[in-house]
């Protein structure tokens, strides 16, 4: 009898040592974040509170697709329905719209003008460019879609939209760096982010993100059912 109490007794005493050494475990300090992490939580915010979110720029070049595929609508009445559209997502976020009949070209622009040379690609222009100036730009690509163009002000924001995109699921694509003689800095270098019927072609020299309609793979998907 005494055999068992002393285990018990010996048991209890573990017990104890071990509750009272637990309790006075420190607490796991927060890992902290890096400057470059840092940065990158703070320009990801400013995109969400400065620009439209990315599944309603998705939306609008849905609407721009479903218009534009439609044979019984002309392409100035696809402009003048999505012009409202546009008008609707950007004006809240302190965008300026305007629309060109005569080009089928619709911009929404902040703090900046654009312009184009010979329609190879966009630019934004100000006397100084701050944070917020930026552009919008949807324009047809020949008689197949209309692409939705976004031109930034800064690499950071063009790297934290870049970001933005990997995180609503389009994967790398790609790119065409054969095209630009192996130069990434070339404006004409492009990456390509896919997902579904979309794409997004991402130019770090020129910082604009412009997304695309995968017209040949939607006529490649019809043909195979």
């Amino acid at each position: 009898m005494k055999k068992f109490y002393f285990v018990g007794f010996t048991l209890m005493l573990s017990v104890a040592f071990l509750t009272s050494c637990g309790g006075n475990r420190p607490k796991e300090v927060e890992k902290e974040k890096t400057v470059e992490e840092l940065k990158a939580d703070s320009i990801s915010a400013f995109i969400d509170k400065h620009f439209v979110p990315l599944d309603e720029f998705e939306g609008l070049m849905t609407l721009f697709e479903d218009l534009w595929s439609n044979p019984s609508i002309s392409s100035g009445e696809v402009f003048d329905v999505c012009f409202k559209n546009v008008e609707e997502e950007l004006f809240p976020y302190g965008f300026e719209i305007k629309k060109k009949d005569d080009q089928f070209l619709i911009t929404g622009t902040r703090n900046c003008d654009v312009e184009t040379e010979d329609y190879v690609y966009y630019a934004i222009k100000a006397e100084k460019l701050d944070s917020l100036s930026s552009a919008y730009i949807f324009r047809p690509m020949g008689d197949f879609y209309v692409v939705g163009e976004i031109v930034l002000s800064s690499e950071d924001l063009y790297n934290g939209m870049v970001e933005k995109i990997k995180a609503a699921g389009y994967k790398a694509d790609g790119d065409n760096l054969d095209f630009c003689d192996g130069d990434k800095t070339s404006p004409y270098y492009e990456e390509k982010y896919s997902k579904d019927l979309f794409y997004f072609q991402c130019s770090k020299a020129r910082k604009t993100v412009a997304l695309h309609y995968d017209w040949e793979k939607a006529q490649a998907n019809q043909k195979s059912k």
